[in-house]
Parts: structure tokens; C-alpha cells; sequence
């Protein structure tokens, strides 16, 4: 230790006026301070922390060492090991730093996302954002009757389509399924022949009697987009009563008598049958 650490570092004190001399001592950590009164407090209480965590650190290692020395005894003369010979990984600074460059990139990847589209997830709207995925609703047993009730036309109440017996909640598409709009012959009914033959005016039942290989791909596509869909919910199931196969077979598009009646104005024309029709109407759902 040199005589400029250790002494007194004396400079020249005006008359009349009282300076404390700015002697350097060494704190806790080694580090060389000026021994002011006004650092002791503060010097005391580091030295004493720094001291009570050096013993802390040094029973520590110490109760480690114990520990794998009665690890290795047993080891070398065969007797099992039980769980107080086990080591406890402490997590090393690589660890804590590794987690803090990757809280960095994802806060950075949100900001990003915010900063140049608006959205923290870069405009994702996929099913991993929605609460359903992680928390399903509770599913609904419906019978026809009350599905209807689900037509878009009641203010308030949502909006349900049915396919294949399932019941989806396309309340997000109000303006399309509700009263007046496009897609509102899909609304409130199982309407599985309807999706099958792409008709907008007819066709509200499940009944796929007659239907070709086209209209059933078709049938197949529709099952699949709203299986797959975030933006419209699976509720429910509706049970529907089987079809009577002494029934006629229902009419063309628009031209047969409704099983159910459609609760509203329909002004679009029916697109052509087919799968390729119900690619042109995914794009505008």
C-alpha cells in the first residue's frame, strides 16, 4: 500500500474556516474513497453487508464442497444415491444474461411491430391471439328451433351459421350474415346444402341427397374454413332430425319450396355450383 493511499492528502485551508482532511481508505470492496464523515455511515454499513454476504458465499461453497465429497464416496463404493446428494444448479451470469438479451429481442421484435404497422404483433391475427384458444367457450347443444333465434335479426343477440351440425359464431361478419346481408340465407340454420351448391337464395337444410362430387368438395372446403378460422368460434353442435328419404329431393337454387324461412331481404343472385364458386366466396368472407 502506498504512502499516497494510506496518508493523509493534506491541501491548504483558508483562514477562518474549517476543512476536514481529505484522507483515502480502502471500503469494503477495495476501493479507495475519501474518509469524509459524511461517507462513514454509509462505509459502515457496505463494510458490514459486504461482510455478512462474504460469509454467506464462503458457508455456501463450503457446505457445496461437503456435499459433493459424500457424492463421490458413496460413488466410489457403490452405495445408491439419495436426493440429499443431489446438486442444485445455481444459475450462472451466461444464464441471467442469455434471459436478458431475449426479453431485449422480443421487446424490441413489439416495437417494432408497433412503431411500423400500428399492431405489436405485426397485424397477426391467427387463432394463437384469440382467448378462445386458450380459453374455449362452453359448448351449446342446439335444436333447430333455437338456432333460428340466431338469424341476425334480433338487435343484441349474436349471430350463428351451422355446417356439418356444427354452429359457428360469425357475429365478427354482422354486416354480411345479419339481416340484409349477402350471406344472411347462411344464417340462423343448418345450411350445409346451401354452402355445398354456393346458393344464396334456398337450400337452408342439411339435406345432401342428390348432391354431385363438385358440390360435395364443395361442402368439404366450407367445413374446413370455418374449422380453421380464428375470426368465427365454434359455440356448439344443432341437432338436426334425419332426412326422410321419402322425401322429394330438393329443387335448383331458389327454385324449391324453404324448409325454413329466411328472416330477411336477399338481393345478390346465387353464384354458379361448384368448387370453384366457393373460392371466389372465401375471398369475400
Amino acid at each position: 500500500m502506498s504512502a499516497q493511499e494510506e496518508g493523509a492528502v493534506n491541501a491548504p485551508i483558508r483562514p477562518g474556516t474549517r476543512q476536514e482532511p481529505t484522507r483515502k481508505i480502502r471500503d469494503a470492496r477495495g476501493n479507495l474513497v475519501t474518509d469524509k464523515s459524511a461517507n462513514r455511515p454509509f462505509l459502515a454499513s457496505v463494510s458490514i453487508g459486504y461482510r455478512e454476504y462474504k460469509v454467506k458465499e464462503e458457508e455456501k461453497i463450503r457446505l457445496t464442497a461437503e456435499k459433493i465429497q459424500r457424492r463421490n464416496e458413496k460413488i466410489a463404493k457403490g452405495q445408491p444415491l439419495g436426493p440429499e446428494d443431489g446438486l442444485e444448479p445455481e444459475p450462472s451470469a451466461a444464464s441471467l444474461n442469455l434471459a436478458k438479451i431475449i426479453l431485449f429481442l422480443f421487446g424490441a421484435f413489439f416495437f417494432a411491430g408497433w412503431f411500423i404497422t400500428g399492431s405489436v404483433l405485426w397485424e397477426y391475427e391467427g387463432k394463437w391471439t384469440k382467448w378462445d384458444t386458450y380459453f374455449p367457450r362452453p359448448q351449446k347443444i342446439l335444436s333447430p328451433v333455437e338456432l333460428a333465434e340466431f338469424d341476425g335479426t334480433i338487435p343484441g343477440r349474436p349471430v350463428y351459421i351451422a355446417i356439418n351440425g356444427e354452429v359457428y359464431d360469425v357475429t365478427a361478419s354482422r354486416r354480411n350474415y345479419g339481416r340484409g346481408g349477402n350471406y344472411h340465407n347462411f344464417a340462423g340454420v343448418d345450411a350445409t346444402r346451401a354452402f355445398a351448391t354456393q346458393c344464396l337464395k334456398g337450400h337452408r337444410t342439411h339435406d345432401l341427397r342428390g348432391l354431385t362430387d363438385a358440390q360435395l368438395r364443395s361442402r368439404d372446403h366450407w367445413i374446413k374454413y370455418f374449422k380453421e378460422n380464428p375470426k368465427y368460434p365454434r359455440v356448439g353442435v344443432v341437432f338436426n332430425k334425419p332426412i326422410n328419404p321419402s322425401l322429394p329431393l330438393p329443387g335448383p337454387c331458389g327454385q324449391e319450396e324453404p324448409l325454413l324461412p329466411v328472416a330477411g331481404p336477399n338481393p345478390n343472385p346465387s353464384l354458379n355450383e361448384g368448387h370453384s364458386a366457393a373460392k371466389k366466396l372465401t375471398k369475400e368472407l
